[in-house]
C-alpha cells in the first residue's frame, strides 16, 4: 500500500505518479502515500485555484456540466487545452468576430469586445488594401455592362454580357481578391482551431478570477447569477458589429468608387 497514494475527497487509491484522482480527479497532495486519509471537509481542489468543479459547474449555467467536465480532464491531465465546437464551428463561419460572439454569450465582455474591434480592424484594413482591385473590378463590370447596352432601347446582349463577364474573372484584379480571400480563409481556419482548443480553459481562467472576487464563498444560486450566459448582450454586441462594419464598408467603399 505504500506505493498508492489516497485521494482525501473520495478515498481512492492511485498510482504514485497520479497528480489527480483517478476517480474524482481531485489533486492529490505530496503526503498521500500510505494508508486512507481520514476524509475531511478540504475543498476539491487544493492548488492556488481553489474552485471546485461544482462551483465552475454552477456558474456557467447552461451546459456547465459539459463544461465542468472538459475543465477536470485538463485538470487530471495537467493541459491548458481541450475542445468547444461552438467557438470552432462560429470562428471558422465568422472569423474572430464569430469567436467574440461565444466570449459575449458567456459573459466575458471585455474578450469579446476587443475580438469584435479587431475583427472590424482586420475588415476595414482588408478592404483598404485591396482598393486598388475593387475598384478595378467595379469599372470592368460596369463597361461590360456599357458595351453590351443598346444606348437607344436599352437592350442587353446577354451572350456578349455573359462572355465579358467571365473575361473578367480572369482578370489580375479578380485573381488578386481571389487570392487575398483564400488567405483570409486560412487565417479563419488557423484562429478557430487555436480557439477551439483554448476556449474552455480561457473560460476557467475567467471564472475563477470572477469566483474569487467576491469576499466569501458564494451559493449555487448566487454562482449562477454572477455567471450563466447574456443572449442579450450577444445580440447587443451583433448590432453594434454588423453596424459599425457597414459604416466602414460604407465609407471605404465610397471613397474607393468616387
Amino acid at each position: 500500500m505504500k506505493d498508492f497514494r489516497f485521494c482525501e475527497e473520495c478515498g481512492t487509491a492511485n498510482g504514485p505518479d497520479f497528480k489527480y484522482c483517478k476517480n474524482c480527479g481531485a489533486r492529490l497532495s505530496d503526503s498521500q502515500e500510505g494508508e486512507a486519509p481520514v476524509a475531511d471537509e478540504a475543498v476539491f481542489w487544493q492548488d492556488s485555484d481553489e474552485i471546485s468543479i461544482e462551483e465552475l459547474s454552477a456558474f456557467a449555467g447552461k451546459n456547465g456540466n459539459k463544461i465542468a467536465q472538459k475543465i477536470s480532464a485538463m485538470r487530471f491531465f495537467g493541459r491548458k487545452i481541450s475542445w468547444c465546437w461552438p467557438v470552432f464551428l462560429f470562428t471558422w463561419f465568422f472569423g474572430i468576430a464569430g469567436a467574440g460572439i461565444w466570449f459575449l454569450y458567456r459573459r466575458m465582455y471585455r474578450l469579446g469586445a476587443a475580438l469584435l474591434a479587431v475583427s472590424l480592424l482586420f475588415s476595414t484594413i482588408g478592404l483598404i488594401a485591396n482598393s486598388g482591385n475593387i475598384r478595378g473590378v467595379v469599372m470592368d463590370v460596369s463597361d461590360c455592362f456599357g458595351q453590351n447596352t443598346d444606348p437607344e432601347t436599352g437592350n442587353i446582349n446577354e451572350v456578349s454580357l455573359v462572355e465579358g463577364l467571365e473575361e473578367i474573372e480572369k482578370s489580375e484584379n479578380v485573381r488578386r481578391l481571389n487570392i487575398y480571400s483564400n488567405f483570409s480563409n486560412l487565417i479563419n481556419a488557423v484562429i478557430s482551431i487555436v480557439f477551439g482548443l483554448y476556449a474552455i480553459y480561457l473560460y476557467e481562467r475567467f471564472a475563477i478570477q470572477k469566483i474569487k472576487g467576491y469576499n466569501r464563498k458564494l451559493t449555487p444560486i448566487e454562482l449562477s447569477l454572477a455567471g450563466g450566459t447574456a443572449g442579450g448582450g450577444v445580440a447587443l454586441g451583433i448590432i453594434s458589429y454588423i453596424i459599425a462594419e457597414m459604416a466602414s464598408m460604407i465609407l471605404i467603399l465610397t471613397g474607393i468608387l468616387i
